[in-house]
């Protein structure tokens, strides 16, 4: 608080004065998108000292399933809080699933870059950012490279997801939002192509191989402890 003291948002709830945490919760009313909405504007268009006082390197966009996206700034403190909180999340993965370092990684995230806000700072998920900048012995477990999530053809682009990950030995599945995955398997559904036979199949499915993992031998280090 003391580092955002001196905001447009700061300065209207007294940070300064802030001393307690009973007087952050007289002074802070719960707020909803609507009330941070004229601040994150105003960022948008370039105005300094809004909500923080470091500049937003990235506007993060929700997905839109409650109404029209939202943007939220993403500031590059944000950042290395989000990777100490990734980091401490994988090491907990892998000490409850071990097994998920024997192969691949699935992921389905959204292009990094959508678009730009009026002041030029980009404006895209946020997830795809920490997916590129994972360590090296993470990012070698995906399964998918970075360009596929780039592809405008929705359809396309899941069903490279699809016939990409058919070919190798999955042993994870990561997503935002679990609701993702549902369009990633739709082509593989025979209930869906059953529903719909007059489709035209515009990426044929057939001659899917299962290719062989690596031996482990030969493999980098694997699992969220080792090193890059």
């Amino acid at each position: 608080m003391r580092d955002n003291a001196d905001t447009e948002f700061g300065r209207r709830h007294g940070f300064e004065g802030i001393r307690s945490f009973k007087e952050f919760q007289s002074r802070l009313p719960i707020s909803g998108y609507q009330d941070l909405e004229p601040y994150i504007k105003a960022a948008m268009h370039g105005r300094p000292n809004q909500l923080t006082r470091s500049a937003p390197v990235l506007f993060t966009t929700t997905s839109g399933t409650t109404g029209a996206s939202k943007y939220i700034p993403m500031t590059r403190e944000g950042r290395r809080a989000k990777s100490r909180l990734m980091w401490l999340w994988l090491s907990a993965l892998y000490r409850d699933h071990p097994g998920i370092a024997a192969g691949k990684i699935l992921s389905v995230v959204s292009p990094e870059v959508e678009s730009c806000a009026p002041n030029h700072t980009p404006c895209g998920a946020e997830s795809v950012h920490a997916y590129r900048t994972m360590p090296k012995p993470v990012r070698w477990m995906y399964s998918t490279p970075y360009e596929v999530f780039t592809m405008d053809d929705y359809e396309a682009k899941y069903y490279t997801l699809l016939r990409v990950a058919a070919g190798q030995d999955i042993t994870s599945i990561i997503t935002v939002n679990p609701s993702t995955i549902v369009p990633a398997g739709r082509p593989a559904c025979p209930a869906h192509r059953a529903a719909h036979p007059r489709r035209p199949q515009r990426y044929p499915l057939s001659g899917l191989r299962r290719r062989e993992p690596p031996s482990r031998a030969h493999s980098p280090a694997s699992g969220p402890g080792a090193s890059a």
